[in-house]
C-alpha cells in the first residue's frame, strides 16, 4: 500500500496498487494527482511524521544518496533563481537536513533568510511555516495549548489540544 499526500490540500491518500505511474483524483479537493511508484516514493511533503523520514533513510540509505551531487546542483540552480549570494547558507541548511539536525539562521534584517528557507521548502516540496519571535512570546504560543470546548448537544466540557506551529 502506498500512502502519500495531495500537494494541493494535504489530504492523505492510500493506494493498494503499487505499479506506479498512475494518476488518480484526490477525494477532498478533486485535483488529479500522480501516484508515486516504488522508485519515486518519498516522505510526504505535508504532515509527514519524522518516523516516515527515518524509515526511508533506514530502508534504503544508498538510494537516498544516489545522484546526490546532481540533485544538490539542481537545487542550487532552482533556489539561485530567487535568492542570490546565499550558497553557503543553503549548503549549511542542506547539511542540517541530511543529518536530521536543526539549523538556526541568524542575521540582520534584509538578508533573505526567510525567502531562502521558503524557496528551499517549495523546491523540495516541503511544508513551510514561520514563527515570529517577539519579546512577549510564550512557550504555549509555539508548542500549542489546551482549549476548553463545550459539546453543544451534551453540554459536556473537555480539553482539546490545539497544536502550535512547532508541529509543522
Amino acid at each position: 500500500m502506498i500512502k502519500f499526500h495531495c500537494k494541493n490540500c494535504g489530504q492523505e491518500i492510500s493506494v493498494q496498487d503499487e505499479s506506479g505511474g498512475k494518476r488518480g483524483k484526490c477525494p477532498k479537493c478533486g485535483k488529479v494527482v500522480a501516484v508515486p511508484g516504488k522508485s519515486t516514493e518519498r516522505p510526504s511533503s505535508r504532515g509527514a511524521a519524522r518516523s516516515d523520514t527515518r524509515s526511508l533513510l533506514d530502508r534504503d540509505p544508498a538510494g537516498v544518496l544516489e545522484g546526490l551531487p546532481q540533485k544538490v546542483e539542481r537545487l542550487h540552480s532552482e533556489v539561485g533563481k530567487v535568492v542570490f549570494g546565499q550558497a553557503a547558507a543553503l549548503d549549511g541548511i542542506l547539511y542540517a537536513l541530511l543529518s536530521r539536525g536543526h539549523c538556526l539562521l541568524v542575521g540582520v534584517p534584509g538578508l533573505a533568510k526567510t525567502l531562502l528557507v521558503r524557496c528551499l521548502a517549495r523546491v523540495m516540496e516541503l511544508k513551510f511555516s514561520r514563527i515570529q519571535f517577539t519579546p512577549d512570546l510564550m512557550p504555549g504560543d509555539i508548542t500549542g495549548t489546551e482549549i476548553l470546548q463545550v459539546d453543544p448537544s451534551s453540554h459536556e466540557r473537555r480539553f482539546v489540544f490545539a497544536r502550535g506551529p512547532v508541529f509543522t
